[in-house]
């Protein structure tokens, strides 16, 4: 398995804080089946900036460290990047990472509302040759209320992540309910950890898909492992035509 978003490189943002906790991530990772994994710390959030060098540099020791300890653990760069006006910008002048220095971009939204510059963005990231990847989007409160805004960036060509620990209840019944909800109408593709840390928020995800292929099928967990190995080597997803009744839109869609 293929772990797309994680904050799991020590000492640079809100993830794991020290080297400890990192390679406890990383053997709880392994452990769980998780062979690859894209490190994602946060970017441009007003708090984190982790620039491309550093990101850089951080995985690659962090790599030789989980060589030397021998955990069977690959680790990958990437960002996690707040939606902001100049993401594009810093993207193409090699300020901010993308996943695995591919074509796909692990965007944040808040959690509570969407940027009026948001359709700006997205609508120029399509025009770079970029392909948004939305960050847990069955957490953000509008997206909940208006699927078809999440719906329209995806015909659009977006594609969008979903956090393990929401499906599986962690996050309560609620997230759970989103969470299957945005499955079924073809909403999310790819489906991520989002681990910080050893307590609530660890690296696991076998019981996500064990429940994808319980609640729906063994065939839509095999598209989102392939959906994770195609956005970790810079291939194309399989997507499939998002499903949401209409409704009276609030943002202006790209």
């Amino acid at each position: 398995m293929i772990d797309l978003h994680c904050h799991i490189l020590p000492e640079i943002d809100d993830g794991a804080q020290t080297v400890d906790e990192a390679l406890q991530m990383a053997w709880h990772a392994a452990r769980d089946g998780i062979t690859d994994m894209i490190c994602t710390p946060h970017s441009y959030d007003g708090m984190y900036r982790n620039p491309l060098e550093d990101v850089l540099r951080d995985v690659h020791r962090f790599q030789d460290l989980l060589k030397k300890r021998r955990i069977p653990l690959r680790v990958h760069p990437g960002t996690e990047i707040h939606i902001h006006p100049d993401l594009v910008d810093h993207v193409m002048n090699f300020q901010a990472l993308t996943c695995n220095q591919t074509h796909y971009v692990l965007v944040e939204l808040p959690a509570h509302h969407i940027p009026t510059y948001t359709d700006d963005v997205l609508y120029e990231m399509k025009g770079n040759g970029l392909v948004p990847v939305i960050a847990h989007p069955e957490r953000n409160v509008v997206l909940h209320e208006n699927p078809e805004i999440l719906a329209e960036w995806i015909e659009k060509g977006a594609i969008a992540q979903l956090t393990a620990g929401c499906l599986t209840g962690e996050k309560g019944e609620r997230l759970r309910a989103v969470a299957e909800d945005m499955i079924q109408n073809h909403l999310v593709h790819v489906i991520a950890t989002d681990a910080h840390n050893m307590t609530k928020r660890r690296p696991e995800l076998r019981e996500a898909y064990d429940r994808i292929s319980q609640r729906f099928s063994f065939e839509e967990a095999k598209r989102f492992m392939y959906n994770s190995h195609a956005v970790l080597k810079g291939k194309e997803c399989v997507v499939d035509p998002p499903v949401v009744t209409p409704k009276k839109k609030k943002w202006v869609i790209f």
